[in-house]
């Protein structure tokens, strides 16, 4: 076996688990990235709206 099918075959292994690393940690990464797209995309929606409605 070549070191990338072990690899492959240690995330499969892995990915099959109740707790998989890989999963926990992708799942923190998009839940930072969903809280962060709204910290920052409210805020801006806010604005374009507020000066939006001074153009008129």
């Amino acid at each position: 076996m070549t070191s990338i099918s072990r690899a492959i075959a240690e995330v499969k292994e892995d990915l099959n688990k109740e707790g998989s690393m890989i999963l926990v940690v992708f799942s923190r990464f998009l839940n930072g990235l969903f809280k962060l797209s709204l910290g920052v995309g409210i805020p801006i929606l806010i604005y374009l709206v507020m000066q939006l409605s001074n153009l008129r």
